[in-house]
């Protein structure tokens, strides 16, 4: 009766043994988004510090970061997640040149950019982060 019990035992531990590599390794991006963000692509691109006329210098880093962002039918852009994590510096530029930023309202009517949350590009000029 003892070894019944021991090989119960120790096919209830080989069961959970086996069990708990499986919940580890979902698929849960380090943002904490389900499904990760690798596995949908953005639904546009946003220049969050180019105007028109302004002059990009020769040799400048353009960078593109990949965020879940919530977009407001005003235009108004607000971050929720950031795809890979970044540096301070680089999440504290995009937050200040978000605060001014407002997606054109051209490009909302023409559905390029639609109000609610989605996956976008922001991309920037590295050389002007000061």
């Amino acid at each position: 009766m003892k070894h019944k019990h021991r090989y119960l035992y120790m096919t209830f531990i080989l069961i959970l043994l086996s069990i708990i590599p499986f919940y580890m390794s979902r698929d849960k991006s380090p943002s904490g988004i389900e499904g990760g963000c690798d596995s949908c692509k953005a639904k546009a691109i946003l220049w969050v510090d180019y105007t028109r006329g302004k002059e990009i210098p020769n040799g400048a880093v353009v960078k593109n970061i990949k965020v879940y962002a919530e977009v407001s039918p005003f235009g108004k852009v607000k971050i929720i997640a950031y795809c890979k994590k970044q540096p301070m510096i680089v999440e504290n530029y995009l937050a200040k040149r978000l605060e001014k930023y407002t997606v054109r309202k051209q490009v909302m009517e023409e559905h390029y950019v639609e109000p609610g949350k989605q996956y976008l590009l922001l991309r920037y000029v590295e050389d002007w982060i000061k």
